[in-house]
């Protein structure tokens, strides 16, 4: 099911995902009223939380602070952004009127005025950036993101004590990044307990370096995103690891993510040959330039064989998966 609603002024819908926005340049939404902070939460690891990232944000407090209350605004906000850059907040309401869904159709986004998220059931949606430690160092990855020599584990154990409460009364989608999650040895018990709690969905970002026996636990209460990178050491583990995990009966469903730079292809295709016939969702990627100092320039020289490999493989992995199965996080318009 594809996780955002567009709607013309006459009530026509279609559905679509979040990145199809960006990719067709339809992320301008100045002079809309937006729904930033109400509902799209983001917790940095020195307990800052905020509604929404964007220059609109709303500074919710210290989250680990003693007299900290959650209050979120309910008020929509004027967007005066020429462009939103802000790709966690794409998912939430926004409009330029406010027409209510009346007749399926297809809707283009010139003629787009209303959106709005399909799932409605979390209460919340909570992105959490729980450590920059990692143990990688992709050279396309920001630095600031995996630069750190420890992390934080007090702050972590008391965030998650501090879920329980601040949400008790709540459903919350926790989406939980790094860094590296998996760095920490105590993270499935924690999950375990959180996940138990009404219904919270939790979903985790992994480079699956960590054991099998670690990697279930953590699954069987969360869904795991293997983001996997080609010049990793130790492929074939990690595509036993995947083949292991795709046949359990216990786990959320899994997903895999391989980022592809331009001149490793050959290893892609290594990598895909170790893999059993997949049951969850695969995509080939391309990477997005997160920095112009990356010393790595080759990776980002896509030619059109590039592109179309990478489409005729997405295309080809699309079948294995229903659609209507498909985790709202990812996407198939890429």
């Amino acid at each position: 099911m594809k996780s955002v609603r567009i709607i013309n002024e006459n009530g026509g819908y279609s559905y679509v995902n979040e990145p199809w926005f960006v990719l067709n340049k339809a992320n301008r939404w100045k002079d809309w009223y937006c729904s930033v902070g109400q509902t799209n939460l983001f917790l940095d690891q020195n307990s800052n939380l905020r509604g929404g990232i964007c220059k609109h944000r709303k500074e919710y407090g210290k989250f680990l602070d003693e007299d900290f209350v959650l209050n979120p605004t309910k008020e929509m906000t004027l967007c005066q952004r020429v462009e939103c850059l802000c790709f966690n907040d794409v998912n939430i309401l926004r409009y330029k009127k406010n027409v209510e869904p009346l007749t399926k159709g297809t809707v283009t986004k010139e003629e787009i005025v209303k959106m709005e998220p399909t799932n409605t059931f979390f209460d919340f949606t909570l992105n959490w950036d729980m450590l920059t430690k990692c143990n990688f160092s992709c050279t396309y990855c920001w630095p600031g993101a995996h630069n750190a020599k420890t992390y934080p584990e007090d702050t972590i154990k008391n965030t998650f004590l501090k879920f329980h409460t601040v949400f008790k009364n709540y459903k919350v989608f926790y989406n939980m990044l790094g860094g590296e999650p998996t760095l920490i040895p105590w993270l499935p018990v924690e999950v375990e307990k959180l996940a138990k709690i009404n219904e919270n969905r939790i979903f985790i970002t992994t480079n699956g370096s960590r054991s099998f026996k670690y990697l279930h636990h953590l699954a069987k209460y969360s869904e795991l995103s293997f983001s996997v990178h080609l010049h990793q050491p130790k492929l074939d583990r990690l595509a036993k690891k995947i083949n292991q995990l795709s046949k359990l009966k216990d786990i959320y469903p899994i997903q895999v993510r391989i980022l592809c730079p331009a001149h490793q292809t050959h290893i892609l295709k290594y990598f895909l040959k170790l893999l059993d016939e997949p049951n969850y969702y695969l995509s080939i990627e391309r990477l997005k330039r997160q920095y112009l100092d990356d010393p790595d320039q080759a990776g980002y020289e896509y030619t059109d064989q590039h592109i179309s490999l990478f489409t005729k493989l997405n295309k080809y992995y699309s079948k294995f998966f229903s659609v209507k199965d498909m985790p709202m996080s990812v996407s198939d318009d890429y």
